[in-house]
């Protein structure tokens, strides 16, 4: 039994770099006893990957709204949370004077391709449950039952 097939590979591929990538970089931290702003830019890049993630899996809640509306809302909703956070990071630290800029760049432009990509695949696997549930109907008996 293959469990790395075509179908999964990129997945995987994207799983094992992040674990290798996120592990070294807390194992480094733990062993120099420092953090530096790479280490800290790859563990915020995390943090708000982790957001947009979880902000994106709720989609769901918006159907009644055009996807394009949805992937908007999101988008600014996801974009509220990384820009909060990073005024948070301020309130203690100093931040540099174009932060809110980098990071407006840094995180939209990832985030659009993702949720292109995602809606995308989220429109083909609707239509092909459409396609199902048509020819599951177009199947059934008068009486109500399918035959197979």
């Amino acid at each position: 039994m293959r469990l790395i097939t075509r179908k999964n590979f990129f997945s995987i591929f994207c799983m094992v770099f992040t674990i290798f990538t996120l592990g070294g970089n807390f194992l480094e931290i733990l062993l120099r006893r420092s953090l530096n702003y790479t280490q800290f830019n790859l563990i915020f890049s995390a943090v708000f990957a982790l957001i947009g993630i979880a902000v994106l899996s709720q989609s769901y809640r918006l159907d009644g709204l055009s996807p394009l509306r949805a992937g908007i809302l999101l988008y600014l909703i996801t974009l509220a949370c990384v820009l909060g956070i990073v005024w948070l990071y301020g309130c203690f630290l100093p931040l540099h004077p174009d932060a809110f800029r980098d990071i407006f760049f840094s995180f939209s432009i990832p985030w659009l391709l993702f949720a292109l990509f995602y809606f995308r695949r989220l429109k083909r696997e609707t239509n092909r449950m459409d396609r199902d549930i048509h020819l599951l109907r177009g199947s059934e008996n008068p009486n109500g039952q399918i035959s197979i």
